[in-house]
């Protein structure tokens, strides 16, 4: 990677640069001030993620939930807080120094969230999946599960590769999107076969309890939360995609600083929906005392 900067006091009227592969990178850190910004930025969102483990730990405990700090679905999703403080620390490091070993750290931090995130999904409504598919359905999921993890550590073998640093990360990015729109497919099965089985659960419990029942309150909470970290995670890739191509394409400082903008909505995303996923938790537990 260039250690020089391009001299952007040197660029033409309309900021317009024919570029190599490299010399993108090069373009990425001509603005110290806004590569220093976002990266802060990302830095902060590391923190507040550990923030959000530390406040579910903190609140179960409070809760009286002792019991259930250590349960599998809290751990996993203590697990995909940590996880995402990791995948914000690394993108701040890439976007300080973009070269193969951060790439790679990268690639590993969003390999491991996005794998945990659809095992604390899986954990969440797999009993629900079970009961109300067939056995084949149910493995079936089970495979492409394991086949979209897969895919998902297919970027850090790319950027391990002896190849060519670029034609490495294009093919990173690529496997991104796709194990993306895996995942993302994936856990909106397991939200609609979860909505369907708890809104079946609540028009049983309204007809034997009455709407106030404690039983019939879940339903609205868990779709709503479910569905927004959903489309969340939706808006995120789109974002991602966004970036990739501008990425590609990237020939002048206005690419550099939508590109830049692309990366600061993504991270939103990500703390958006992990967020969410948190106050559904809260507010399950405040309708379960």
């Amino acid at each position: 990677m260039p250690s020089t900067d391009i001299n952007t006091n040197q660029l033409p009227q309309n900021n317009v640069l024919v570029l190599n592969d490299t010399d993108v990178y090069v373009l990425l850190r001509s603005d110290a001030g806004v590569v220093s910004l976002v990266s802060n930025f990302q830095v902060i969102l590391a923190a507040i993620s550990v923030l959000l483990c530390f406040g579910l730990l903190f609140y179960l405990v409070y809760k009286g939930k002792h019991k259930y700090v250590f349960s599998r679905k809290n751990l996993l999703l203590s697990s995909v807080f940590l996880s995402s403080s990791c995948l914000f620390a690394s993108m701040a490091a890439h976007t300080t120094s973009p070269n193969r070993s951060t790439s790679m750290a990268r690639g590993a931090a969003a390999a491991i969230s996005v794998t945990l995130y659809l095992f604390y999904s899986f954990e969440r409504s797999s009993e629900v999946l079970r009961q109300n598919s067939s056995g084949y359905v149910y493995n079936v999921f089970r495979v492409l599960l394991l086949f979209t993890i897969i895919i998902l550590l297919c970027p850090i073998v790319f950027l391990s590769l002896p190849i060519d640093y670029e034609r490495a990360l294009y093919m990173n990015r690529i496997a991104n999107v796709i194990s993306g729109i895996g995942a993302l497919a994936l856990d909106a099965f397991l939200v609609t076969k979860c909505c369907q089985h708890l809104l079946k659960r609540t028009k049983e419990i309204v007809e034997l309890k009455g709407e106030e029942a404690r039983g019939a309150k879940f339903f609205p909470i868990v779709a709503r939360h479910t569905i927004i970290a959903c489309v969340g995670n939706l808006v995120m890739l789109g974002f991602y995609v966004t970036g990739f191509e501008i990425l590609n394409h990237m020939h002048n400082l206005n690419d550099m600083y939508t590109y830049y903008l692309m990366q600061i909505f993504l991270s939103l995303c990500i703390l958006f929906s992990i967020s969410t996923l948190l106050s559904m938790k809260i507010r399950l537990l405040n309708v379960g005392k």
